[in-house]
C-alpha cells in the first residue's frame, strides 16, 4: 500500500490511515512554515513540523481518547 517506515506498516488499515494523515498534514505543516521563514535550513522546518505533530498527537490521545473512555475528566 504505501512506504511507512517499519515493516508492518501495512498490516492495519487504521494504522494506515493515521499514517496517511499525519504524512499529509506533515507536509502542509512544513510547507507553511517553509513560507513564513525562509532562510531556515530544511532540518529546522523539520523538527520544528515533527514537535508541532508530537503536541497534536498527544492532544488527540488525551483529549479525544483517555478522556473518553475514563470516567473522570
Amino acid at each position: 500500500l504505501f512506504a511507512l517506515g517499519i515493516p508492518r506498516g501495512n498490516i492495519h488499515y487504521g494504522f494506515v490511515m493515521l499514517s496517511t494523515l499525519f504524512l499529509r498534514e506533515h507536509n502542509r505543516i512544513a510547507r507553511s512554515i517553509r513560507q513564513q521563514h525562509r532562510d531556515w535550513p530544511a532540518d529546522r522546518i523539520f523538527e520544528t513540523t515533527r514537535n508541532t505533530l508530537i503536541v497534536v498527537l498527544i492532544k488527540v490521545v488525551i483529549e479525544d481518547y483517555i478522556n473518553h473512555i475514563t470516567p473522570i475528566h
